[in-house]
C-alpha cells in the first residue's frame, strides 16, 4: 500500500541551466501544478546558485501548501557532466567552478526526500519518450538547444548515458578549429557556433559592425541586452539580420 500511495505523489523537478533554473511540481501523469523560473547567475559561484535552488524549492512547497513529505522525490537535471551513481555535477562549461558538487546529497539532506541527478538533455528525452513526441518509439535522439547545445539518446527504449555518462553531449564538438574558445577548455565547439549563446553573440557583433536590424528597436537600443529569444522575435517577424543568424 505505501509503494501505491508514493507512486501518486507529485514529483519536484529542478532544471539547473546556465541562464535560469526552473522549478515546477509535477503530478504522476506528467501535468505541471505549478512552477517558477529565477535566474542562475552562475558568475556568482557554487553556493549561491544552490542557495538559490533550495529557496526555489522551499517558495513553490510554499505556494502550494506542501511538506517535503508529501512528495515522490525531488528530481534535478542539470547542464553538464553528470555522475548519475554520485549524484554528482562533475563539470559544467556553463556553471563556472562547478567540479564534483554534490548537489544531490546538498538538496536530499535540506528536505530529507529522495533526490535524483541527472543530465538535461538526458531527462529531457526521457520526458519525450514518456510523454511526448517519443511516446510508443524505441529508438529517440533529441537536441536542446540554450545557453549551451546537448543531447539524450534512448536505445531499445532504455535511456542510454555511455560510460561516463555524457552519451549524446555533442555541443563539445570542435567543429571549427581555427575558432573562438569554449567555456569548457575546448576550441570551436558547436555550441561556440550554433547555441541560443551564440546565435545572441552573433547577431550583437553583427550590429556593433553597423548592419541594421529590428533587434535594435526591440531591446531599444540596448544593443547588450540581445538574447536567442529576442533573435527568435525578430526572425518571426522578417528581420533579414535575425534570419541569417539562425
Amino acid at each position: 500500500m505505501r509503494e501505491t500511495k508514493e507512486q501518486g505523489l507529485p514529483v519536484l523537478a529542478i532544471d539547473l541551466g546556465g541562464t535560469k533554473i526552473r522549478t515546477a511540481i509535477i503530478s504522476n501523469k506528467g501535468q505541471i501544478i505549478a512552477k517558477e523560473d529565477c535566474p542562475t547567475l552562475a558568475d556568482e559561484g557554487v553556493e549561491s546558485v544552490t542557495g538559490r535552488i533550495l529557496a526555489s524549492i522551499a517558495r513553490l512547497l510554499s505556494l502550494r501548501n506542501l511538506d517535503p513529505f508529501q512528495l515522490h522525490s525531488i528530481s534535478i537535471a542539470a547542464a553538464g557532466a553528470i555522475d548519475f551513481e554520485q549524484g554528482l555535477i562533475t563539470s559544467s562549461p556553463n556553471l563556472p567552478g562547478w567540479h564534483n558538487v554534490p548537489l544531490r546529497d546538498i538538496v536530499s539532506s535540506k528536505y530529507k526526500v529522495n533526490t535524483l541527478l541527472i543530465n538535461d538533455a538526458s531527462a529531457a528525452v526521457l520526458g519525450e519518450h514518456r510523454f511526448g513526441a517519443g511516446r510508443g518509439v524505441s529508438n529517440l535522439i533529441l537536441l536542446t538547444v540554450g545557453t549551451g547545445i546537448g543531447g539524450g539518446i534512448i536505445i531499445d527504449g532504455k535511456l542510454y548515458c555511455g560510460t561516463s555518462g555524457s552519451a549524446g553531449e555533442i555541443g563539445h564538438m570542435t567543429i571549427d578549429v581555427s575558432g573562438t574558445r569554449c567555456n569548457c577548455g575546448n576550441t570551436g565547439c558547436l555550441e561556440t557556433l550554433a547555441s541560443g549563446s551564440a546565435m545572441a553573440r552573433e547577431a550583437i557583433r553583427r550590429i556593433k559592425q553597423g548592419e541594421r536590424s529590428s533587434l535594435t528597436e526591440i531591446v531599444e537600443g540596448e544593443i547588450e541586452n540581445i538574447t536567442a529569444e529576442k533573435v527568435s522575435v525578430a526572425a518571426q517577424g522578417g528581420d533579414s539580420l535575425a534570419l541569417e543568424v539562425i
